[in-house]
């Protein structure tokens, strides 16, 4: 089965942002983009579904809240998913289909689900100071970029303007 499906399966009664993700890594183009900006760009799924999130409810990224989802992207991104990603990947050539691929991937899964929830607590209750989603979207990408003095290339402006179009259409 995709993992996309799966996760769709376990959004259940997770976290909103769980939910939001699921929903919108479900939509057309939005799988290929992101594991694009993922594998190529060397960027983190769920910081750039954490910016969309966050646009959508409002909130516009400032310093310290950048800074905060830097900790968590390191403790659960890079020190936990990454490795276990490896492993799967791994797997599949060597046992695609073995009890122990299916295990890592579950892992993977869980580790992605305990990431989303650990940013999700970083939002502040309720809803943000408003504004326009794609504006802040564009805004929140940005900043998070800058805060890891990462250039805003023209490749990943326009694989983020793919996304933003598809969450705020």
């Amino acid at each position: 089965m995709k993992q996309s499906v799966e996760r769709q399966m376990r959004a259940g009664a997770e976290g909103k942002f769980w939910s939001f993700s699921c929903e919108f890594y479900a939509r057309p183009g939005v799988e290929v983009t992101l594991l694009a900006l993922q594998d190529e760009d060397g960027l983190d799924v769920s910081i750039l579904l954490f910016c969309l999130y966050a646009a959508a409810r409002g909130v516009a990224l400032d310093a310290a809240l950048a800074a905060s989802m830097n900790v968590v992207g390191a403790a659960w991104g890079t020190s936990v998913i990454a490795p276990l990603r490896a492993a799967r990947r791994g797997l599949k050539a060597a046992a695609p289909e073995s009890a122990l691929r299916a295990e890592v991937k579950r892992l993977e899964l869980d580790a992605e689900q305990a990431m989303h929830a650990a940013l999700e607590g970083l939002l502040p209750e309720g809803q943000g100071e408003g504004g326009e989603p794609r504006a802040l979207a564009e805004r929140n990408l940005a900043a998070w970029l800058a805060c890891r003095n990462l250039a805003m290339t023209e490749r990943r402006r326009s694989r983020f303007a793919a996304l933003i179009a598809q969450a705020f259409r």
